[in-house]
């Protein structure tokens, strides 16, 4: 090989390393990186710090999101690990809330965090049940997820920021019992301007409760336990008014009320809790769910569900940059989720609440090195630490993942009306 030629090639594999790791993209923007930081309901977190790292961690750049909750970055490195963190203080804590995404290879990606101002959607909303109907021997009340019940007929329910609908306002469910714990009707009182302190009136005066059946397969043998579950979508807040748990045997089939006309959609979820080791205790959990249109029987097959991860570890290998280890990886999942917590009463009482997401293809990951101005969120340990892998219909992979989610906070992309996702969570607590 001539000496001009030679050099002909090496320019040649100069350039393409140049292009391939200058962004590693193939959406049109390979030179850069914008990082969105926002709530969970997609409020945009201004001042947040985002820190642009390395495969394994250790730290590129630093900056701060604008006014729009963005941040930008230039020649983001291939597999790049993006970190946003917030510490915010609420009149009762102090939140210190990171969020990681491993393997980024995209030019645009969005990160959730707590900014502790949804502390003032917060209140009691007193509900005052009549019966309407004979036959009642205990009333539950509904509000989002949280259902109180008993022979009372008033109740103080607590009003969380995810009880509000897309218009700003909420709704109350009221159901009624028989001795035998079997529903025989229910009250609505919908789409209410919420006021902390308020006192509603809800009578149980409707009877047309509609039935849907569950049917299991492939039940696994070390299920110890089950919850079965059937929210309503309506106006994009999750009500759950009705659900059926308990020990082994889990059922084969079972049947769940709803309630008709009530809902813009319908979610359908089966969890089982297993002990795989047979030490009598929950060691891990599968589950299915769907979400549809219309109210309908429903089959949850568990053999769909991820492999369990195993041999999950917390290992300070590296001064504040812990190693999180695990086996079991699927790699038919789109992506897996790592959660670690911890919390502490003294001086005050501070909460240390750490997400990561991260490809099926990991085995480990090293926490992310962080600048000097977050310095107290670099971890010496945790109380829980549990890890999860998704299987979702309508993700082709984990940057596909990646894309939709940055799309749906940035309002280009909703998710389908129809679709089911499966997942396999197991977790440990600290020493």
């Amino acid at each position: 090989m001539n000496k001009e030629h030679y050099l002909k090639i090496c320019a040649i594999l100069v350039i393409f390393i140049s292009i391939f790791c200058s962004g590693c993209s193939d959406d049109g923007n390979p030179g850069s990186l914008n990082v969105r930081v926002v709530t969970e309901d997609g409020k945009a977190i201004a001042e947040a710090t985002v820190v642009l790292g390395n495969p394994d961690g250790s730290m590129v750049a630093f900056g701060t999101t604008d006014a729009t909750g963005i941040v930008r970055f230039k020649n983001p490195p291939c597999n790049a690990t993006v970190t946003a963190a917030l510490n915010c203080q609420s009149s009762s804590y102090n939140n210190y809330d990171l969020s990681a995404a491993y393997d980024v290879n995209i030019p645009d990606v969005t990160l959730t965090l707590n900014d502790c101002s949804n502390e003032a959607d917060f209140g009691i909303l007193n509900v005052d049940v009549t019966d309407g109907i004979s036959g009642i021997d205990g009333r539950q009340v509904t509000i989002g997820g949280l259902t109180f019940g008993g022979s009372s007929h008033s109740f103080a329910m607590y009003v969380y920021p995810s009880t509000f609908q897309s218009d700003g306002k909420i709704s109350v469910v009221a159901v009624g019992y028989d001795e035998d714990d079997h529903p025989v009707g229910y009250g609505l009182l919908l789409d209410q301007t919420f006021h902390d302190g308020d006192t509603v009136d809800i009578t149980i005066d409707e009877t047309d409760l509609g039935e849907i059946e569950y049917l299991m397969q492939n039940i696994p043998e070390s299920a110890i336990s089950y919850f079965f579950l059937t929210p309503t979508t309506r106006k994009h807040a999750d009500t759950y008014a009705f659900g059926i748990w308990g020990d082994t045997p889990v059922p084969s089939s079972a049947s769940l009320p709803y309630i008709p006309d009530f809902g813009d959609s319908y979610k359908f979820l089966v969890n089982l809790r297993l002990d795989r080791d047979g030490d009598g205790t929950i060691d891990s959990t599968i589950g299915v769910n769907k979400k549809s249109l219309t109210q309908s029987s429903q089959v949850f097959d568990f053999s769909t569900t991820p492999l369990i991860p195993a041999n999950l570890a917390f290992s300070m290998t590296k001064p504040d940059c812990p190693t999180i280890s695990w086996s079991n990886s699927d790699a038919s999942s789109q992506f897996i989720e790592i959660s670690l917590y911890s919390y502490m009463t003294s001086p005050e009482k501070t909460y240390f609440s750490y997400s990561f997401v991260l490809p099926p293809s990991r085995t480990s990951i090293i926490f992310p090195e962080l600048p000097e101005t977050l310095a107290t969120f670099r971890p010496t340990g945790y109380q829980d630490l549990d890890i999860s892998t998704y299987k979702y219909d309508i993700y082709s992979g984990y940057d596909d993942y990646l894309r939709k989610t940055n799309r749906y906070y940035s309002g280009t992309y909703e998710e389908p009306s129809e679709s089911v996702f499966t997942f396999s969570e197991m977790g440990i607590s600290g020493p």
